[in-house]
């Protein structure tokens, strides 16, 4: 036996032993972070979540008892999020979570809220799914008042 230390799996390794269905995340994830966030720079969170809603689903539909898949598609979207050169803040990642999630038909929320911390104003997204949290702590919405209603479109699929 040796006594080197075992060599750390290749990038391409260790994309190829995810599951399917993070495969496929993984590489849309890396597209859509940062078109999501030019899209909302330049037109807004309103029109970007608008356009997002009129394209079709395209998965069978997990509904609402997926929370483990939407947390990894979570996972995979935050892994993304450290390795491309824009860094995405939490609105662009929970926007393109919640798109990924819809596509797959799996009915999720995107969450908005604030609070003020040592005189600043402060705002935070993330997005639930059957009033889960699945990208963020699970106690954000105690330190973020969330929005109850706002003038977007419906962030959640249609039926």
């Amino acid at each position: 036996m040796s006594d080197a230390p075992a060599r750390p799996r290749s990038a391409w390794r260790k994309w190829r032993d995810l599951p399917r269905r993070e495969r496929k995340s993984l590489p849309e994830s890396f597209v859509l972070l940062p078109a999501v966030a030019a899209a909302i720079h330049i037109f807004g969170l309103r029109r970007v979540c608008r356009f997002l809603s009129r394209h079709p689903v395209i998965g069978e539909g997990a509904g609402a008892s997926d929370v483990q898949g939407a947390r990894e598609a979570a996972r995979l979207v935050n892994a993304i999020a450290c390795r491309i050169p824009v860094r995405p803040n939490c609105l662009t990642r929970s926007v393109t979570l919640w798109w990924i999630l819809r596509r797959r038909a799996v009915d999720s929320a995107l969450r908005i809220g604030v609070r003020t911390a040592g005189g600043q104003f402060e705002a935070h997204a993330w997005v639930e799914l059957a009033g889960l949290v699945v990208n963020d702590d699970a106690d954000i919405a105690e330190r973020f008042a969330p929005f109850e209603g706002t003038n977007l479109p419906a962030l959640s699929p249609e039926p």
